[in-house]
């Protein structure tokens, strides 16, 4: 399959569901080389898609900034929705056999170097782009199905169950147990460390780094300083983004809000005495004045 066709799949099969709605349907793994090559110069064949994908795009990015147009996706956003893909394929267990269990770990190492390779957003229009293409992403769900019926049970991994054990479900007793598994708890079951997939995802989500602040409020791959974090808010502007991105993502809610000053101050604790402590110092100020406003009333 050439280079143009799995880019197709990839903006059919995961882009367009993550930022639409559906079922994402994992395309081969692309790997660190593959991914960084595959955006460049790139855009959406299919027309219709192309301009639903940029409406949505579009009105995330409104959340954020006033703005009347969107550029297509960039050759990073190419990349890291590779790396997406890659990510989900490590929680795959059919991508192994009994004899091939090292996969998990080589790809996500892949993607681990893909995050290394993708450069911090150069401008406040690349991280806005990154963030109307990623911010859903933590989102993503499996559904886990348990069927049982009065002779035994059998448990599908995201995947429909087979219509053979639904039929007949009042004479058989059959049961129906239907699990939703957050993104952060896919990697139960397979021949992975679930600490280091968590970190991984972590990485992942810091190189759209709107997102990554919008998002710093959660519980579990949780949110650390970076070069693509401390890049953004080194300027006032780029504070203004972030600070309403997490208003945005949060909702004014101010356990959130809490839970987000709490992850950044825990993180810039651990970075060494300089200029990104102090940049990471500069946003929790900007920060704590920001919620105070969040909490007047109307």
């Amino acid at each position: 399959m050439e280079i143009g066709e799995r880019a197709e799949n990839l903006a059919v099969q995961v882009i367009g569901p993550l930022l639409l709605g559906g079922a994402i349907q994992l395309q081969r793994p692309f790997g660190a080389k593959l991914a960084m090559e595959i955006g460049v110069g790139r855009r959406i064949v299919d027309n219709d898609l192309r301009s639903q994908i940029d409406e949505v795009r579009l009105r995330v990015a409104r959340s954020v900034v006033a703005i009347d147009a969107m550029h297509e996706l960039s050759a990073a956003e190419w990349a890291l929705a590779c790396g997406l893909n890659d990510l989900l394929q490590v929680t795959n267990h059919e991508l192994s056999s009994f004899a091939t269990r090292g996969r998990h770990a080589e790809l996500l190492d892949s993607v681990r170097d893909l995050c290394q390779t993708v450069p911090p957003c150069k401008t406040l229009e690349e991280a806005v782009g990154r963030h109307a293409t990623f911010s859903r992403a933590l989102s993503i769900a499996r559904k886990d199905t348990n069927v049982s019926w009065w002779t035994g049970s059998e448990s599908f991994r995201g995947q429909p169950p087979s219509p053979r054990l639904l039929a007949w479900p009042g004479l058989r007793n059959v049961r129906i147990d239907e699990r939703p598994v957050p993104f952060v708890a896919m990697a139960a079951g397979v021949a992975i460390d679930e600490g280091h997939f968590v970190d991984a995802l972590a990485t992942w989500t810091a190189c759209s780094p709107l997102s990554d602040i919008a998002s710093a409020h959660r519980p579990t791959a949780k949110f650390r300083w970076t070069s693509h974090t401390l890049s953004l808010v080194s300027t006032v502007a780029g504070s203004n983004l972030a600070l309403r991105a997490l208003s945005h993502a949060t909702n004014d809610d101010p356990l959130a809000a809490e839970a987000a000053v709490q992850a950044m101050q825990s993180s810039a604790a651990h970075l060494p005495d300089g200029a990104a402590k102090n940049i990471a110092g500069q946003f929790a100020v900007w920060l704590h004045e920001a919620r105070a406003h969040w909490a007047e009333p109307a």
